[in-house]
C-alpha cells in the first residue's frame, strides 16, 4: 500500500469519525443521557454509524407496528350497495 492510499483512508476514516461525533452531539441535545448512551452502544456493537443505527431503530419500531399502505390496499374491498332512492 503506498503512503498516499494510506493517506487517503486515514482521511476517509477521520472525516467519518467527525460525522458520527456530530450526529452524537446532536442525539445529546434531543436524547436523555441514558438513550443517547444506548444508541451509541448499539452503533458501536454493531459497526453502524450513529445515522446507520439510528435508521435501523426507527425502521424496526415502526415496521413492526405499522403495515405499509401496499399491504393495506391489497386486500379486497368490499363493494357497497348503491344508495336507494325515493321519490
Amino acid at each position: 500500500m503506498t503512503d498516499e492510499m494510506m493517506h487517503a483512508q486515514m482521511a476517509a476514516l477521520y472525516a467519518q469519525q467527525r460525522l458520527d461525533q456530530k450526529h452524537l452531539d446532536h442525539l445529546e441535545t434531543v436524547l436523555p443521557p441514558h438513550l443517547c448512551e444506548s444508541v451509541r452502544h448499539y452503533a458501536q456493537s454493531r459497526d453502524y454509524s450513529t445515522k446507520q443505527a439510528l435508521s435501523h431503530i426507527v425502521s424496526k419500531f415502526f415496521g413492526s407496528r405499522f403495515k405499509s399502505p401496499q399491504s393495506a390496499t391489497s386486500q379486497p374491498t368490499p363493494k357497497s350497495a348503491p344508495l336507494a332512492t325515493t321519490t
